[in-house]
């Protein structure tokens, strides 16, 4: 076992790697995001498209038993597409429905969008874990710093959101929630390079 100092010297080394940084802010923004969606999903149907309260109720009931499913489902997804891949596609998926969300369109279509977000936000908090699981399995300590940060997103998004609805307007906080989104896909698209320069060392490693 190594000696304390030298634990603490490693920690701190492996914290400000961009592996680790990777992945706490993809715990960070997308969490926030689901935090976000659950807390202003049913007064933004309400709002902008007038639906009841019932409906909306109903509408965001359907978001989280689709969400449910898609997780029993993403590891057979995963089967035909690598993990760093359908993050990035995930996070474009989010990008268009939320792009529909926003723009109001109908009322079909914003049923459609809202189903369509759940089947792209349920495969990320599973393809999340699996991307951070050289942490997950490792130190418990950095494990904990991630799960922290995706408590973190979910306390101070749900609030930035509200704070844009109640000083601007609830479409303008809705957008917040795609601008983090759009900042979720770069993240991804960043841990897809690593990945992809990763498996180019490991190659070069075997040759």
């Amino acid at each position: 076992e190594e000696p304390r100092p030298q634990q603490n010297q490693s920690l701190r080394k492996e914290m400000v790697s961009h592996t680790f940084l990777i992945c706490f802010f993809l715990y960070f923004c997308y969490v926030g995001i689901e935090g976000a969606v659950n807390t202003w999903l049913v007064t933004y149907l309400q709002n902008e498209s007038q639906f009841s309260l019932s409906f909306s109720q109903k509408m965001l009931s359907l978001f989280w038993v689709i969400i449910i499913l898609v997780r029993l489902v993403n590891i057979r997804v995963l089967k035909i597409c690598k993990l760093a891949n359908l993050l990035i596609l995930q996070g474009i998926g989010i990008l268009v429905f939320m792009g529909l969300v926003i723009a109001n369109l109908g009322s079909t279509i914003l049923v459609i969008a809202v189903i369509g977000l759940a089947l792209c936000m349920g495969g990320i908090s599973p393809c999340n874990a699996l991307n951070a699981k050289k942490y997950m399995e490792g130190s418990g300590r950095l494990s904990g710093i991630i799960f922290a940060g995706g408590g973190l997103g979910s306390v101070i998004l749900p609030i930035m959101i509200g704070t844009m609805a109640q000083n601007y307007s609830l479409k303008m906080g809705m957008f917040s929630i795609f601008l983090i989104m759009l900042i979720f896909t770069v993240i991804a698209i960043w841990n897809r390079s690593c990945h992809v320069n990763a498996e180019e060392i490991t190659r070069n490693n075997v040759r």
